[in-house]
């Protein structure tokens, strides 16, 4: 009876540490993948490219009604969530802004590798007057 408990253990023991070889990998892989996309928003402002940087948190719902109306625009976009996005404070560093300047959304203009303008905590209404000053 002993000798089938040593080796329940075991067996229990070798199905937990493989279960951790196969789990670990793919949260770092996983957690990197928000890294990866948030190297693209600094490389897109290198590259002297023109678009919209939307600054959202998961708790911001009207973000989903500002993402429609951008998309309706047809402006280029891309999207950082505050929250999550491992680069935000690199990102904040590149367009000279810090986090007492943000509030979401914020909706950032990018234009010739900096911030032309941005607006804060808007509505859909007060972003569609900005996206047609700035369109």
């Amino acid at each position: 009876m002993d000798q089938e408990l040593i080796d329940l253990r075991n067996k229990f023991l070798l199905g937990i540490a493989i279960s951790l070889l196969l789990i670990v990998p793919l949260f770092f892989i996983i957690k990197n993948i928000s890294y990866i996309d948030n190297t693209k928003v600094i490389k897109r402002i290198n590259k002297n490219e023109e678009f919209i940087l939307l600054l959202k948190n998961d708790k911001c719902d009207e973000c989903k009604k500002l993402i429609k109306t951008i998309k309706k625009y047809k402006f280029n976009y891309m999207i950082v969530n505050i929250d999550t996005d491992r680069n935000y404070n690199n990102i904040l560093k590149r367009l000279s802004l810090t986090k007492n300047n943000i509030k979401t959304p914020t909706i950032i203009y990018i234009k010739d590798k900096k911030v032309d303008s941005y607006i804060v905590e808007a509505s859909d209404q007060e972003l569609k007057s900005y996206l047609k000053d700035i369109g």
